[in-house]
């Protein structure tokens, strides 16, 4: 495995509470697929329910994206509940808890104008040297926000060497690809 191949996968918030249509959970199912293909780990994080009449809205992770990590092993994927937008602090006491890489991340969810951004935020406001890397994975996040557009919500994100906004991951491997073949012809 190569090293940047190395992360945990932060999914974020992808639960029936918030809108995410159908492509999004695609493409995080995709992202869930890629991380146990590479035997990386898997965070997903959500914002419990607070109130017995809102049960069934406030449920947690889509049962189609957790079907994804079905057969993979417990000690390397973990459902953990955050209570503000921020899921930095989670992030980083699971990864020490269960003994999860925690330089490099990717991440993907919803909304990604406010529990996203805050995540990646919070995760850049770590001290330097402990965070190496953090992709956010483009199509596979979603905001619902209607004030908010999904493609100038980028704009939104800071400016910081470690941080890397990817197409999708079928487009980092055509680009690598490309190079590969580049270096050897």
């Amino acid at each position: 495995m190569n090293a940047n191949d190395e992360y945990t996968l932060v999914v974020i918030d992808m639960q029936p509470l918030f809108t995410a249509d159908s492509n999004t959970i695609s493409n995080v199912v995709r992202e869930v697929t890629l991380a146990r293909q590479r035997q990386n780990r898997i965070i997903f994080l959500w914002i419990p329910y607070f109130s017995v009449f809102q049960s069934e809205m406030f449920a947690g992770t889509y049962p189609a994206i957790l079907k994804a990590v079905q057969g993979y092993d417990q000690a390397h994927w973990n459902e953990t509940t955050k209570l503000i937008q921020d899921g930095s602090r989670e992030v980083l006491q699971t990864c020490a808890r269960k003994d999860f890489p925690s330089k490099r991340f990717r991440l993907c969810g919803v909304n990604t104008d406010m529990c996203v951004l805050d995540t990646v935020k919070g995760l850049l406001a770590v001290n330097a040297p402990r965070i190496e890397a953090i992709e956010v994975v483009k199509d596979a996040c979603r905001t619902s926000n209607s004030k908010t557009d999904n493609t100038k919500v980028w704009q939104l994100f800071p400016t910081d060497p470690r941080l890397t906004i990817i197409e999708s991951e079928a487009k980092v491997l055509e680009i690598a690809d490309a190079a590969r073949q580049k270096r050897s012809a």
